[in-house]
């Protein structure tokens, strides 16, 4: 289970200081079934008009959600999430969304994988091939009608969501090719002559990730290495993988010398893992904290070259002079960095940098499926 503190596990630490021994608690999967947090459970009805072109003119949507025997944490937040996020990647000029919490005997839903982003999406590409079908129009044609065209952004939808970017029918091109969308039928007829059956589908989607809380991350240089200390957490979806990546693309450093610190109190910051938001929030701070370094360095590496900052290039992990045979590498400026008596007047010393991000807004991460 992600995210969420459940009473078996404080009862553990509780037990454990009480006896002075490890305790160790394991639940069955019968026992989970019947005690944690679900998923999603809706019931929804909706309706879309559209005009005699198949434009979009109107989406209405009628949700019973079901949270359970009594309130998680998220459990109102997982049918709200959803109901701004009902316009997708279409330009629809009306939604009309109500949502209706109901109490029931079963357990209680909370976020959990996606939290109201799948629920969106999941109705509305329901509901637009039904009109596809109804209207004789293909799946992709439908589509294209409707789409918010890259002309737009920044748009906002009429349930004030603002794509900041997107080229939502380039994407499903892409997809429609790698798929082999087109010699599909030729296909379906031999599967047809073998006595099977064949079908496609295709479904675009737009999930909100980023935005909320803020994350602070911080380069520092050791003697053979370099430590990232973040605030979320490896979750296993191979983040300590994608910081040493993005650090190394940027400073040049060998991953192997880079080592990502998560989960020690003494040293990391406050940071909330969870929401799709490791890169967008996590990584940004990360990449600003390696901007801050390279400043900072070529400050130093001008004062040691004898040249002016502005003068300095980085590249690969050198700072060098164009046209000259001057340079040195960072873990060298990093070296000098400790020692006040190589530095230009003023500067702190040492290398190392923090970046907190406030993220300024969501990031609206699209796409297209096809089946």
């Amino acid at each position: 289970m992600k995210a969420f503190v459940y009473p078996e596990q404080a009862l553990a630490v509780w037990a454990s200081r009480k006896i002075a021994r490890p305790v160790k608690w394991q639940e069955d999967r019968s026992e989970g079934f019947i005690s944690d947090n679900q998923g999603r459970d809706h019931t929804t009805h909706a309706e879309l008009a559209l005009d005699e072109s198949g434009r979009f003119l109107g989406l209405r949507v009628s949700t019973l959600a079901n949270l359970g025997a009594y309130l998680s944490p998220f459990g109102a937040f997982v049918p709200t999430r959803s109901s701004d996020l009902v316009s997708g990647l279409y330009a629809i000029g009306a939604i009309h969304v109500n949502v209706k919490g109901v109490c029931t005997n079963t357990v209680p839903v909370c976020a959990y994988r996606g939290a109201g982003r799948p629920e969106a999406a999941y109705l509305l590409e329901r509901i637009v091939d039904a009109a596809a079908r109804e209207l004789g129009m293909t799946p992709d044609a439908i589509r294209r009608v409707n789409f918010v065209p890259p002309s737009a952004m920044p748009y906002t939808s009429v349930t004030k969501l603002v794509l900041d970017s997107g080229e939502f029918e380039k994407v499903m091109d892409r997809c429609m090719a790698a798929a082999e969308w087109s010699s599909f039928p030729a296909r379906r007829a031999r599967s047809e002559r073998d006595g099977k059956l064949r079908g496609i589908g295709m479904a675009t989607y737009t999930e909100r990730c980023g935005g909320g809380f803020p994350e602070t991350a911080s380069i520092e240089f050791k003697d053979d290495r370099v430590e990232l200390v973040m605030g979320n957490q490896e979750y296993g979806t191979g983040l300590l993988t994608s910081y040493k990546q993005l650090v190394s693309d940027q400073l040049g450093i060998d991953a192997d010398s880079i080592e990502v610190i998560m989960g020690d109190t003494d040293r990391t910051p406050a940071g909330l893992t969870g929401g799709s938001r490791a890169i967008a929030v996590g990584g940004a701070a990360l990449h600003e904290a390696g901007r801050a370094v390279i400043d900072k360095g070529s400050r130093i590496a001008g004062h040691i070259l004898e040249v002016a900052a502005q003068d300095i290039t980085f590249t690969d992990g050198v700072f060098s002079v164009p046209g000259t045979d001057l340079h040195i590498d960072l873990m060298e400026v990093a070296k000098a960095a400790r020692d006040p008596a190589r530095l230009p007047a003023g500067l702190e010393p040492g290398l190392d940098a923090t970046h907190h991000r406030v993220p300024p807004a969501q990031t609206f991460p699209n796409g297209c499926h096809i089946v």
